[in-house]
């Protein structure tokens, strides 16, 4: 168990919600019986999907740690559907005794197709509606209201009370928002008063499997000598391609890394270095573009626990795999810049991942709530401004 301990009994009481309702009976008992009227809701779930099956891993997994946090926060069982292959292929089961994956039993395309979207006016919700499953899109593109629902939407169980099954599609970090839902900010503050999010739930929830931490160890053994960079290069063509090779030996010459692990889908980086220094590299993985897939994935995992193993880390600006790995070492990273852009090789002053959309903490930003009797307003001590885009973080407290 991670945390505090307000973290470990939240945590707690969740897993004993979590082994009822992720029961393979119940579960599909449950999944199929909310259509009806009249049945009595005997357990909650929320349901999180990726927005597309070309959505990321480092999309992926930010999402569905936020989509953990709101679970924990409305006492809803979590219930994981990847429709290009089983997350439990890539991560053990977190939870003892109980699985967090769909069951190939449960038909969830007969399920999603009588689902609303939230938020929906009051109005338009009949009683019928309440009982079926209700969603939400968490992308860079969902609707303003969407996110003023998670930031002004008071106490988001009360709200949910009569909805059985939560579904969010999602592909976004959108914890933040919850942190700045006035019911939850104490809460969330006294689990984690550190403002240590993301590296203390992934620690928890993601732990990958044999075969892939036997990769790792297997990478690692020729390098443990050595002092270790990480280098994640998520562009590298086109115009793009010189400007990110320059600015990456420049990154590189500073920190004087005596072995270079190379994260990128492009072999030319690994190349690029091997032709201007005499660093050991290692680079195992090169398709040239994202490709979706089991396969993929996995070693899209290898890269991630690679990186986070590194001594130091250069990732790109607004990457999520950046994120995930940055998260997980809990370093401060330098920024591989694009061309044109300012910043290059400075170092990040929180390893929070990013929310990529500018927070909106304007006084009628809750308006659209009537029974929101507050205003948002940026707390210095909560938040702070992305260092590599338009955004904000939590602020950690080193």
């Amino acid at each position: 168990m991670v945390g505090n301990g307000k973290l470990q009994a939240a945590m707690q009481r969740y897993e004993k919600i979590h082994s009822i309702g992720a029961n393979g009976e119940m579960l599909a008992a449950e999944m199929y019986r909310y259509v009806e009227d009249d049945n009595v809701i005997d357990h909650r779930y929320i349901i999180y999907t990726p927005v597309s099956s070309t959505c990321g891993l480092g999309n992926r997994l930010l999402s569905l740690l936020s989509t953990y946090l709101l679970a924990l926060l409305t006492d809803r069982t979590l219930i994981v559907h990847f429709s290009d292959y089983d997350i439990d292929t890539l991560f053990c089961n977190p939870f003892p005794k109980s699985k967090w994956s769909m069951p190939d039993t449960i038909k969830w395309g007969k399920i999603r197709s009588t689902m609303y979207n939230e938020p929906q006016p009051a109005v338009e919700v009949t009683s019928k509606m309440l009982r079926k499953m209700v969603r939400l899109v968490l992308s860079q593109s969902s609707k303003q209201s969407t996110v003023q629902l998670l930031a002004c939407g008071g106490d988001l169980m009360e709200r949910w009370k009569n909805v059985q099954i939560l579904h969010i599609s999602g592909n976004h970090y959108f914890l933040p928002l919850l942190f700045a839902n006035p019911t939850y900010t104490k809460i969330l503050q006294g689990w984690f008063p550190d403002g240590n999010v993301a590296s203390t739930l992934f620690s928890y929830l993601f732990h990958p499997r044999d075969y892939i931490i036997d990769e790792v160890s297997q990478t690692l053994k020729d390098s443990h000598h050595f002092y270790r960079i990480g280098l994640q290069a998520r562009y590298f063509y086109g115009l793009v391609k010189l400007a990110s090779a320059n600015t990456a030996i420049h990154c590189l010459d500073v920190l004087k890394p005596e072995h270079v692990f190379v994260a990128s889908l492009h072999c030319e980086v690994s190349e690029y270095l091997a032709n201007n220094r005499l660093w050991n590299i290692t680079h195992r993985y090169s398709e040239g573009k994202q490709l979706t897939g089991r396969k993929q994935a996995s070693e899209a995992v290898h890269d991630i626990w690679m990186l986070a193993v590194c001594d130091d880390l250069v990732v790109t600006k607004r990457s999520t795999l950046g994120y995930v790995a940055t998260a997980l070492s809990k370093k401060l990273p330098m920024f591989l810049s694009g061309p044109n852009e300012e910043g290059a090789c400075s170092r990040a002053i929180s390893h929070e991942p990013c929310f990529h959309r500018k927070m909106p903490f304007e006084s009628d930003f809750c308006d659209a709530f009537p029974d929101a009797s507050y205003r948002l307003f940026p707390n210095p001590n909560i938040f702070m401004t992305c260092e590599d885009t338009i955004g904000v973080k939590l602020r950690v407290k080193y």
